[in-house]
């Protein structure tokens, strides 16, 4: 009867007998029982019994007397063994005997039967409950035996019977899982095992989507990411014979990124936690609020929407039964978390958008700031102005928070001040002065002693919440302004992010960053907000992702030491197609090899917004805002700089055919041609653009350029006197951003703002082909060698591939970057296209491949074809540097990654990758 009433959930006769069945005759026992358990006369019924209230008598010694059933730490320790035992003896590689690896768990026909069938309710309750068992019991030599054993040889059949059970039950399998290596972690006296329950922890945490989607890739894309120094390592890396998503170069550590939950479709997203953990809720400019769970990353939630407008600011009542947020039509909305319905009419009182909202901690008040430059208290049930508008705030109030009590009132404002109100009266009690720009975010500490307050001025401040002294700060790290910040459970950290698309935990006493800059949103990052407990923070971006981190991992694990993202803005083949040089919105400009990807010379310091070889392959030159240098590439010495001329900053540089000059396009409307050694401007500025130059390019015998400008035109020029000999060509809708020659100089190429590359007559300015267009804005273009194809790149992270003559896309779009292709240039001989992006990443692609793999795509991690197969998912720490079977290398970060992908593991053959 005690192993009966010890159960989490009801087992059948038949599972108690082949759990506990050797040497113990449980039909016997539990049969004649029948009066008091149901299901005792159906062998696959589960048993339990008869009432609830019956299973609290029996355990009730003070109510059931001589009937009363005692549960000792031995039941828990022969069931927790039994549990053991049956894994270790049932589980499998692939158990339920998969044969695609394309095929998502969801699309396998009749698969939840082939799971039953496969994993017994006994099995399966095994894998989700052995430890719920043996935590009960001390910790001993023998069981500590057991453990290693099965950790050593049967963990990924475990984690393989985690992913199917999530079929139909994709939370509580996966949340089960969690908890059980949480378990084992504080139970376990021993670091060895301790040190793998965390780690295994770390790796459902991380690769949770893959465990709900496919199973197959459990073996294929998560263990082959794992990262190196993690013993898990070991455990499996002798196992795997080949694997389809693995890289070469993995990050020593875990990420501190744990989950990008993807559904918003753009930003501006704010985040909040439930006041009891388990769950996210976001907002954002798509007009949806969305509920996630924060542990493994699972939407549970929404989206709620039916407003249609956009949302500023979100929050969890105290409860956690309510949603409130604002919206930019004025008004505050109130929702039920659980339903996704609102519960009353919208606030109504402010006058302009809502920028921040907040629950009073006892929740029967919401406070509200606005762009009206007030704020308003209100009764969070019946939406009534109890309070307010407090004035006083000269410019648009953009965040409020409450004191832990409730009795004031926090308020940042663009007129650059703080503000505590009395949160009745409305009666300004304090302004603290000392940022330099506007006040983007404030909150109280947990003790309510203190305020900290973020700015666009790039800093974090803390300030003692009576008397406005400042007490900590400026803290300065972040390189843009400062959108948001949080204190931590205790009051000991801060946690902020900013629109350098980073977050960062900072001591409160020192200033100290302590963690970060955690890096991963690929633009900026407008708010964040630490779990109850603190071990974990969550991020909301204008990339419209939420992200959660791990609080606790010093660094976030990009590239290999948690260093700012650089974004890619130029890149170009050497002459001989050798080597490619890129250079970074980070001042940098690097030589790699084009086919080991090995950094063959750099970093060159200096700022950059286009970059050229010269034509013998010994310097670069790259024009910035600061002006033109030219560096050569064996020394890595500056040779020529500056080139004195320009009043604005140059856009774009290229060198002539044969070597001699550059010529240089500025904001300055200008076109400018030097002397390539002197520096020396050879001839007057080319002046005819109406605004900014954007791309200047040669033709292929030196004697003319072509400019592209903001003023939507191209213009033809004579190289050697700067007279206009042709254009303005007309017909784009938008600004021009780049323009190349056709090889044979027949034609000019542009590509644009308003989604469209156009084909032109060099020589007269008359349409040749298109407009060819896209679904985004085109970023830049360049022709291949043979003058019959265009490569253009473009802000929603493709490259697409284009006839010159006909305007038809022929291949593409190419999916591969996770930001916008800034830059696209082809190897001399044509094989080749190299890429770079904001994503940080510059990748080279097979020419010849395109057809091959024109299907291919990547979304939310997976690698996946158009028709949803999937090919391999990609952990936080490759998304920028992830190789499709299409390119040739991958350089991120200033690290290599040579591909190494088996294209037919993709499918029936999977199963060769485990030994």
């Amino acid at each position: 009867m005690a192993i009966v009433l010890v159960l989490n959930e009801p087992l059948s006769l038949t599972s108690l007998s082949a759990l506990l069945g050797k040497g113990l005759n449980i039909r016997a026992i539990i049969k004649p029982m029948g009066s008091l358990l149901d299901g005792v006369l159906d062998e696959e019924k589960p048993i339990r019994p008869l009432h609830t209230s019956f299973r609290d008598f029996l355990l009730d010694a003070a109510r059931s007397s001589v009937f009363h059933v005692d549960i000792q730490p031995q039941h828990s320790l022969c069931l927790g063994r039994a549990l053991l035992a049956c894994m270790q003896n049932f589980l499998r590689f692939n158990i339920c005997d998969l044969k695609d690896a394309r095929v998502r768990n969801t699309a396998i026909p009749d698969l939840l039967n082939k799971v039953n069938k496969a994993i017994s309710p006994h099995l399966a309750y095994s894998c989700q409950y052995w430890m719920h068992h043996l935590e009960h019991v001390d910790c001993t030599p023998d069981l500590l035996n057991e453990m290693t054993l099965f950790f050593k040889s049967f963990l990924p059949y475990w984690l393989e019977a985690i992913s199917l059970l999530s079929l139909s039950s994709p939370l509580s399998s996966i949340l089960s899982a969690l908890e059980t290596c949480a378990s084992l972690k504080k139970w376990a006296k021993d670091q060895e095992i301790a040190t793998l329950a965390s780690e295994t922890f770390q790796f459902i945490q991380v690769f949770s989507p893959v465990l709900r989607e496919s199973t197959p890739h459990l073996y294929l894309s998560a263990m082959p990411q794992t990262p190196s120094s993690s013993p898990l390592c070991g455990l499996w890396f002798d196992h795997l014979q080949k694997h389809v998503s693995a890289t070469s170069g993995l990050p020593t550590n875990w990420s501190a990124e744990i989950h990008i939950l993807q559904g918003h479709t753009f930003g501006d997203v704010s985040v909040a936690y439930s006041s009891d953990g388990t769950h996210i809720v976001s907002c954002g400019q798509d007009q949806t609020i969305r509920v996630w769970n924060a542990t493994t990353g699972q939407s549970v939630g929404g989206p709620f929407q039916g407003l249609m407008n956009s949302m500023t600011s979100v929050a969890y009542s105290p409860d956690d039964t309510h949603i409130v947020c604002g919206l930019e039509n004025t008004t505050i909305v109130v929702w039920n978390a659980a339903t996704g319905q609102p519960v009353s009419d919208p606030f109504e009182g402010h006058t302009d958008v809502v920028t921040s909202v907040v629950y009073s901690s006892d929740g029967i008040h919401i406070a509200s700031g606005s762009d009206d430059k007030t704020i308003r208290v209100w009764n969070a049930t019946t939406g009534q102005c109890v309070a307010g508008p407090f004035q006083g705030h000269e410019d648009f109030v953009a965040s409020v928070a409450y004191s832990p009590d409730g009795n004031y009132i926090v308020s940042g404002s663009n007129d650059k001040t703080i503000r505590v109100w009395n949160g009745t009266t409305g009666q300004c009690v304090a302004v603290f002065e000392g940022h330099e720009d506007f006040v983007t975010s404030v909150a109280y500490s947990p003790d309510g002693n203190c305020i900290v307050s973020g700015s666009r001025d790039d800093t974090i401040r803390v300030w003692n919440a009576t008397t406005g002294q400042s007490v900590g700060g400026p803290f300065q790290g972040h390189r843009s302004a400062v959108t948001s910040v949080a204190y931590s459970p205790d009051g000991i950290h801060i946690v902020s992010s900013s629109w350098d698309k980073s977050a960062r935990i900072w001591n409160m006493t020192t200033g100290q960053c302590v963690a970060g800059p955690f890096v991963g949103h690929i633009d900026a990052v407008s708010s964040v907000a630490y779990s109850p407990d603190g071990s974990h923070i969550v991020s909301g971006s204008w990339d419209g992702t939420v992200r959660v981190w791990n609080a606790t991992i010093g660094q976030s694990m990009v590239g290999s030491s948690g260093e700012y993202t650089s974004q890619v803005v130029s890149v170009a083949y050497s002459p001989d197609g050798a080597h490619i040089v890129g250079g970074f919105n980070e001042a940098i400009t690097w030589v790699w090899d084009a086919t080991t990807g090995q950094s063959v010379a750099g970093p060159f310091k200096g700022n950059v917004n286009s970059i050229d070889y010269s034509p013998s392959g010994t310097c670069i030159v790259s024009g910035s805002r600061d002006g033109i240098s030219v560096w050569d590439v064996t020394t890595g010495q500056c040779v020529a700089d500056p080139f004195e001329g320009h009043t604005g900053v140059v856009q774009s540089v290229a060198y002539s055919p044969d070597g001699t000059h550059i010529v240089s396009g500025s904001w300055d409307k200008t076109i400018r041609v030097w002397n390539a050694v002197t520096g020396q401007c050879v001839v007057d500025p080319f002046h005819g653009h109406a605004h900014h130059i954007t791309s200047v390019a040669y033709s292929p015998d030196g004697t003319y350029i072509a400019s592209g400008s903001r003023d939507k035109t191209i213009k033809v020029w004579n190289a050697t006197t700067g007279q206009c000999v042709a254009g303005p060509f007309e017909g784009h809708e938008d600004s021009i951003t780049s323009v190349a020659y056709s090889s044979d100089g027949v034609y000019v190429v542009s590509g644009s703002w308003d989604k469209s590359i156009r084909v032109w007559d060099a020589a007269n300015g008359q349409p040749v082909a298109g407009p060819m267009k896209g679904t985004s804005g085109v970023c830049t273009v360049a022709c291949s060698p043979d003058s019959i194809h265009i490569v253009s790149g473009s802000p929603d992270n493709t490259i697409r591939i284009w006839n010159v003559t006909t305007g038809q896309c022929v291949a593409g779009p190419f999916q591969g970057h996770t930001d916008h292709v800034t830059s696209v240039a082809y190897s001399p001989n044509g094989d080749y296209i190299v890429s770079g992006s904001w994503d940080g990443a510059i990748k080279v692609w097979k020419v010849k491949e395109f057809t091959s793999f024109s299907d291919i795509c990547v979304e939310n991690s997976w690698v996946q074809s158009s028709n949803g197969a999937c090919f391999g998912w990609i952990a936080p720490w490759g998304r920028n540097s992830f190789h499709l079977p299409i390119h040739s290398l991958v350089i991120a970060y200033n690290k290599t990654h040579p591909v190494d992908v088996d294209i037919s593991l993709f499918g029936e053959s999977w199963t060769s990758c485990w030994n």
